[in-house]
């Protein structure tokens, strides 16, 4: 969020809105980004308190850009998860070590 914070006018023209922003709003705004935003409900809708959207940039009053941020250039499933990041996990300690089990 800092660095969203802190580098406007770079990120309004990353997302390309230099015609669509209010320039008075992008400079005098104290936090343009925030993060893990819940979503609002929307045509008489709503999702569960889990659902977030990680960055929320806003440009304008009433008015802002959602991002998803992923790691990597392929999905991230849970199989992959578990494939590929902790598949060579183990237990650090013996368990039940200096429990008397």
């Amino acid at each position: 969020m800092k660095m969203v914070n802190r580098g406007r006018e770079a990120v309004v023209s990353l997302f390309g809105l230099e015609d669509d922003v209010d320039s008075s709003f992008i400079s005098s705004t104290r936090e343009l980004a925030t993060h893990d935003v819940p979503l609002a409900p929307i045509g008489g809708r709503s999702f569960d308190g889990a659902s977030r959207v990680d960055v929320v940039v806003r440009y304008r009053p009433g008015m802002a850009v959602a991002v998803e941020l992923k790691l990597g250039t392929t999905r991230l499933s849970r199989t992959r998860i578990d494939e590929e990041w902790l598949a060579p996990c183990g237990p650090s300690h013996q368990v039940g070590a200096g429990r008397g089990t």
